[in-house]
Parts: structure tokens; sequence; C-alpha cells
């Protein structure tokens, strides 16, 4: 069963939409009917990108927050330290 939205996608096109494209179908494979939602108000969709950027960062994990973590391990594991 295909998902359908309530607001119906635009088209994308010019060259930042040709960009937006090719960007987004090297990462995921095809662009998702989400981005031509997004499409009717680019600001909202670039806002949307930047915060999906940032986001992607979040796998760094402070040092002293693994060195807790590993901790935390070896105590379930029954070591000293």
């Amino acid at each position: 069963m295909e998902h359908t939205t309530r607001i119906p996608p635009a088209e994308i096109t010019g060259v930042k939409g040709a960009l937006i494209k090719r960007m987004i179908e090297k990462k995921l494979g095809k662009v998702p009917t989400a981005v031509g939602v997004y499409w009717h108000n680019p600001k909202v969709l670039f806002a949307s990108f930047g915060l999906g950027g940032k986001l992607q960062k979040w796998d760094a994990c402070d040092e002293n927050l693994k060195s807790f973590a590993h901790m935390s391990e070896d105590g379930a594991a029954g070591c000293e330290g």
C-alpha cells in the first residue's frame, strides 16, 4: 500500500531542484515524496536539511562518557576496573 500525503508533492524544478534531487538520490537511492511536499516551501526544506546535517554529527560521544560506560560494563561483567 502506497502512502499518500495530504499536500500533493510539487514538481521539483530548476537548478536548485536538480541539485537537491541529485544529492538525495546519491544518499538515499531515490527522492522521497516528502521532498516534493517540502518543495512548496523551500525555506522549510533547507532548514530540515540543515537540522539533519547537525543530527548526523551526534554520533560523537564525549570521551568522559565513554569511560563511564566502559566502567559500567566492567562492573556488570564482574571486573574491578
